[in-house]
């Protein structure tokens, strides 16, 4: 069997087609039979679309509290992520009266104290990590802890995330060659590559029962062409918490393709022998490492 989860991130931008957008990729996924992870950014969760997605049998994950320039897991001390996610979590468990237990840092960032806290929390997996992924389409930029992480799943040192420990958490990485295995690389590098990089990942599957982990945000199903300004190019802080902004330029498309291109990548995957599409709980109750 080769594990593929495809994965989703609510953000809170674009409030006013959110939802829409959510409903478009809900409708998709059923075409496909497809069961997901939509991780949440809870203070902005419509408790209609959650309990929407449970009853198509997905799952509900956190995706931090605000998702704002100051929730940056990274760098914030345990104190004040504890806090964060503890309010994320009660929000989310209430709207969707279910027990919260998979995770994805705003940004793709935690630290050690992220997994203390969530393993406080009583969470079962993170998924933020993109092992061996480098590239300048990411808010986090060159991340050196992702070049060294494991590439299977694994339980994280309590001191580090990056490294294998005896942490309770399971972390499940976002696959990546280093091209990472995302959206935003379907839309700047096109079909064809992309379904090269999951032969790749396939291969390895294959070989060592890692999990093909992919991550995209419905909000991209009603993106807006977004055209170049010189300051992208500009040096500004923001880049260090934002990355590179050229990055929104690179994937910035507004042409009706990005529903199309996806659900041709999900065709493609599901054409190949031993595939099934899960999510990170109906992944946990598979064999796992110890």
């Amino acid at each position: 069997m080769v594990p593929v989860l495809i994965t989703w991130d609510i953000d809170p931008y674009y409030q006013n087609e959110l939802d829409k957008s959510i409903r478009l990729t809900i409708k998709l996924l059923k075409e496909l039979n497809i069961k997901s992870t939509f991780f949440f950014t809870a203070k902005y969760a419509n408790e209609e679309i959650i309990k929407t997605l449970l009853k198509e049998g997905h799952q509900v994950g956190c995706h931090g509290l605000y998702h704002d320039d100051h929730e940056e897991l990274d760098k914030l001390p345990y104190t004040e992520q504890k806090q964060l996610l503890d309010k994320a979590t009660k929000i989310l468990e209430e709207k969707s009266k279910t027990k919260i237990t998979a995770f994805r840092g705003p940004r793709v960032k935690i630290s050690a104290q992220t997994i203390k806290v969530l393993e406080e929390l009583g969470y079962n997996a993170d998924s933020t990590i993109g092992s061996q992924r480098l590239d300048l389409i990411s808010s986090n930029l060159i991340n050196l802890g992702w070049l060294i992480a494991p590439r299977k799943p694994y339980h994280p040192a309590r001191n580090n995330p990056y490294r294998k420990g005896s942490s309770s958490i399971l972390e499940i990485p976002v696959s990546a060659a280093i091209i990472p295995f995302i959206s935003t690389s379907l839309k700047i590098f096109g079909l064809s590559f992309m379904k090269s990089l999951f032969n790749i990942l396939y291969k390895e599957s294959k070989r060592t029962g890692k999990p093909i982990v992919y991550l995209i945000h419905p909000i991209e199903f009603l993106s807006k062409k977004t055209k170049f300004d010189i300051k992208y190019l500009i040096p500004s802080k923001r880049w260090l918490i934002h990355g590179l902004p050229i990055r929104h330029y690179l994937a910035g498309r507004k042409d009706g393709k990005e529903t199309y291109l996806n659900k041709r990548l999900f065709q493609y995957i599901s054409s190949k022998k031993d595939v099934k599409f899960m999510n990170v709980d109906e992944y946990l109750k598979t064999k796992v490492p110890k």
